[in-house]
């Protein structure tokens, strides 16, 4: 038996909605932001004989250069954190480190330190900030 003209137009329409959904389900998929666009800069210094370019030793730091990426990024943008925000997320992150470098911060905790520049890294912190520290954005 043939499909009626009703069957065949709600058929359509269900497919429409398919294609409909996927295209909004990939459009709002989390991508992560590429080595290449975080380190063009920094690349761009290296080949200007400006430095070396990041370097990848460890399975965190490519984490930590994306994660220093968007924060970049949002100076770039014209938003440029305060000196108290990037206290806060510079401590943030040194507490984190041992989340971000999970595969080598129980036998490297030392090396991954002195690389990043870090004095101490403790695993818990208490921050209390008032609303001037910028933890509201609109």
């Amino acid at each position: 038996m043939a499909d009626s003209p009703v069957q065949r137009l709600f058929s359509e329409h269900e497919n429409g909605l398919r294609s409909r959904r996927e295209e909004r389900r990939q459009a709002l998929t989390l991508r992560p932001i590429t080595a290449q666009h975080i380190d063009a800069p920094a690349a761009a210094a290296a080949a200007a004989g400006g430095g070396a370019a990041p370097t990848e030793e460890f399975d965190g730091d490519l984490v930590l250069q994306t994660l220093n990426g968007f924060l970049q990024e949002i100076d770039r943008r014209g938003y440029a954190r305060s000196a108290h925000q990037i206290r806060f997320h510079d401590s943030f992150v040194r507490a984190c480190g041992r989340v971000i470098y999970r595969a080598d911060w129980g036998t490297s905790r030392p090396t991954i330190m002195a690389k990043n520049g870090w004095a101490k890294s403790p695993s818990e912190i208490l921050i209390s900030t008032p609303r001037r520290f910028g933890k509201t954005f609109r």
